[in-house]
């Protein structure tokens, strides 16, 4: 399965310069941020410009800087780290296997030297190459491992003699001994060329979700986890169905918002609902032919009603 060819696109353009002020901390990380770095191969200590932001459906988000590049972790409402995020790739993702940052950091005086590789790929395709007239510094660059990516634009004359404007992006597998092979180039969003070494997915690890202390008796449902009484969904994998013991159940929300969705095992519609915000509690009943769906990032813990 080729990956799109946006997924790893981390922008860096030449002649960037950054005004931002630089703030080295001393920061006061948690002990869970801090193993998710060891992970993917993340020297906190270089870190800067550490600053919590905005916060996301299930927790607190941070941004930070490392080596010029930008990041932004999400982290769970159990204090947990959801992810580690570069750009739009999650060097670290809860639940899978962890990337290595190096391979999607960018060097851009390196960048800067397939330049021309990328040009002469481009040239043959234009009606007038003599006319091509490159942007010189509006260039873009991605990399996931040895394939880099360049995206730009250039003016050239078209079919009819007229100039335009054209933008592209080129992938250059580059291998150990420095050697480049073109492997993808799209102009004005058409594919031209797609010889991409095919990918395989992302593979999930055991559960990492940090697990809390429940009274003898409770059930803890996690979203996405399968646990005791979790099922795969036939019809849709990566959901998960719930099927716990029929009767009353007390229930309170361990993430920043829960939803308990309970679904006719027949008809697959929804018969009720319960949603909850952290540490609000609430009840329900579930029948013999339903069962549970949690909402995205829900986390709650169930308690039977005697």
């Amino acid at each position: 399965m080729k990956r799109i060819i946006t997924c790893f696109l981390i922008f860096l353009s030449i002649g960037l310069v950054s005004c931002e002020k630089i703030d080295n901390g001393p920061f006061d990380f948690s002990s869970e941020f801090v193993t998710a770095c060891d992970k993917i191969e993340l020297d906190t200590s270089l870190i800067y410009n550490w600053k919590q932001i905005e916060d996301w459906a299930n927790g607190e988000r941070f941004s930070f800087k490392y080596e010029n590049h930008s990041f932004i972790t999400y982290i769970n409402n159990d204090k947990s780290v959801n992810s580690i995020n570069l750009d739009t790739v999650k060097i670290y993702e809860q639940g899978y296997e962890p990337y290595k940052v190096n391979d999607y950091l960018v060097d851009v005086d390196f960048m800067e030297t397939l330049i021309p590789y990328a040009e002469d790929k481009v040239k043959p395709i234009l009606n007038y190459p003599s006319t091509a007239d490159f942007a010189l510094l509006d260039w873009s660059y991605g990399r996931e491992g040895n394939l880099y990516q360049l995206q730009s634009s250039v003016t050239a004359e078209n079919g009819f003699g007229v100039e335009d404007t054209i933008s592209f992006a080129v992938i250059l597998e580059v291998d150990s001994d420095g050697n480049k092979k073109c492997v993808y180039l799209e102009m004005n969003g058409s594919v031209i060329e797609d010889n991409r070494p095919a990918t395989t997915e992302r593979v999930k690890i055991s559960n990492e979700t940090k697990i809390v202390e429940t009274e003898k008796g409770a059930i803890r449902l996690i979203d996405g986890e399968l646990g005791e009484y979790g099922k795969n969904d036939e019809i849709y994998p990566d959901f998960v169905d719930y099927y716990i013991p029929a009767g009353k159940y007390n229930t309170i929300c361990n993430s920043k918002t829960g939803t308990i969705m309970i679904i006719d095992n027949e008809t697959n519609d929804e018969v009720g609902r319960v949603t909850l915000s952290t540490g609000e509690t609430g009840s329900f009943e579930i029948k013999p032919n339903e069962h549970i769906e949690l909402e995205m990032y829900s986390d709650v813990t169930l308690t039977a009603i005697s």
